[in-house]
């Protein structure tokens, strides 16, 4: 009997140190090309973000994202070209599984938007209209690492929520993949 509690206290000594040694990334910093869909409008262009992991499960997210584009806009008797852009700077807490080579990701931030449309310039004449918005942004999406520095974003999705000042509502659905450096 003095075996077995010697052998349970042991463990449970070693226990909490063998947890800890548990190995996940620090820091993830991931790049690629997204693709945005806003209303009848789609949108290409890049997506950026910075995790700092506390624990191997929950982390801080830094996302930054830019989307071009352009819409056509009907005039009786001209048709005009819009060019569009959509920024996103955007901040929050983000949840991650880790199973072997795979790791899932849920994240809701919170930010700045800005859109903007410009006309061509017409006898010197361009029409630009800008306006910035409160931001919410939710998703997740899933990466398999490569090597032990280097994963794949094989997919994230994320739901945009723009709240301008003038209190309408414009959503957007965000998708891409990239790479992961970890460190």
């Amino acid at each position: 009997m003095k075996q077995l509690l010697c052998a349970v206290f042991l463990i449970a000594l070693a226990a909490p140190g063998a947890l800890a040694q548990e190995t996940y990334p620090r820091m993830e910093i991931y790049g690629g090309t997204s693709y945005v869909r806003d209303g009848e409008l789609d949108l290409n262009g890049f997506h950026t973000a910075a995790a700092y992991n506390i624990k191997h499960w929950f982390g801080i997210k830094g996302d930054v994202s830019g989307v071009y584009g352009q819409s056509t806009v009907y005039s009786y008797p001209s048709v005009i070209s819009v060019d569009l852009s959509e920024y996103a700077a955007a901040a929050g807490p983000q949840f991650t599984i880790r199973q072997g080579r795979i790791s899932a990701f849920a994240h809701a931030l919170a930010g700045l938007g800005r859109m903007s449309g410009a006309t061509p310039r017409i006898y010197g004449a361009q029409v630009t209209v800008t306006f910035s918005a409160f931001l919410l942004e939710a998703g997740g999406g899933v990466d398999l690492r490569l090597v032990d520095r280097i994963a794949l974003r094989l997919v994230q999705v994320d739901y945009l929520s723009f709240w301008p000042e003038d209190g309408g509502r414009n959503d957007a659905v965000r998708i891409g993949g990239g790479i992961v450096i970890r460190f």
